[in-house]
């Protein structure tokens, strides 16, 4: 079976219905998937959740402080995007800050 005789296979399931628990229809496509979010539902949106902020702060870090890294070599390239990272956090801590008025709380020096 060739790549053009899978692909057509794929487009006619994805045209089909599936009726799932519920009465819910769904395209056959999607429906393991589906039934696999109501078994395990409150897993698949902790595991989601987790990526999707991870996802959300690789985006804003990117958009504040470029995609590209400048350094050489591999060392250098590491250092560089942990600064990135701990002046992402800096700068939501600023925010946070300003916004939501949060009180920082600095621990006292030991001599």
């Amino acid at each position: 079976m060739d790549s053009a005789q899978e692909l057509q296979i794929d487009v006619s399931m994805a045209h089909k219905q599936v009726e799932i628990a519920g009465g819910l229809t769904v395209d056959a496509g999607i429906a393991p998937l589906v039934i696999a979010l109501n078994q395990l539902g409150d897993v698949f949106t902790e595991h989601y959740h987790k990526r999707s902020n991870v996802e959300t702060t690789f985006h804003m870090i990117k958009a504040k402080f470029g995609i590209a890294l400048r350094s050489k070599t591999k060392t250098a390239q590491i250092n560089e995007a942990l600064c990135k990272v701990l002046a992402h956090n800096i700068c939501c801590l600023i925010q946070s800050m300003f916004e939501l008025n949060v009180k920082p709380e600095f621990w006292n020096e030991v001599a």
